[in-house]
């Protein structure tokens, strides 16, 4: 499992890229995107990924509260 937390395009050859070769290279991965502002993935790996377009820290607050 990859997580991007809010990587976009300034630098995406640091962050986002890269999971997203993972996730291509690697079929059982699965890539976890939360991004306000470009939450897509490429379409290859589209059914390996979940993707959140809301607030990071909310996502993230709920998955914590669903986990306790």
């Amino acid at each position: 499992m990859a997580i991007d937390i809010g990587s976009g395009f300034n630098t995406p050859m640091w962050v986002r890229w890269p999971l997203e070769q993972i996730t291509t290279l690697q079929p059982g991965n699965t890539l976890i995107r939360l991004n306000r502002d470009h939450p897509d993935v490429p379409a290859q790996i589209k059914a390996q990924s979940i993707c959140f377009q809301e607030d990071h820290l909310d996502v993230l607050t709920k998955l914590i509260q669903h986990l306790h």
